[in-house]
């Protein structure tokens, strides 16, 4: 059985992982963020996945909404820039 504290470890690294992938997923120049960005957000899915047995579950969604929000942006960016071009 996997302690509180642990997955409390796994939502606060997947955390700073959203917050990276939703701050730079917009970087599309050169396919930059394929390389710098969507790491991260593979990791933080997964440790997202990983937190989700947490009894307080406030963090857990947190998680997954910035890394739902995220995803939405990087892809928004990459119709937008398909479009103009």
């Amino acid at each position: 059985m996997i302690s509180e504290k642990r997955y409390r470890v796994y939502n606060i690294i997947a955390l700073v992982c959203a917050t990276w992938f939703l701050v730079a997923g917009w970087m599309w120049y050169l396919y930059i963020n394929i390389i710098f960005v969507f790491p991260f957000a593979i990791a933080g899915f997964f440790l997202w996945r990983k937190g989700r047995g947490a009894e307080k579950k406030l963090l857990n969604k947190i998680v997954g909404w910035m890394l739902w929000a995220g995803l939405v942006s990087s892809a928004g960016f990459l119709i937008a820039i398909t479009w103009k071009n």
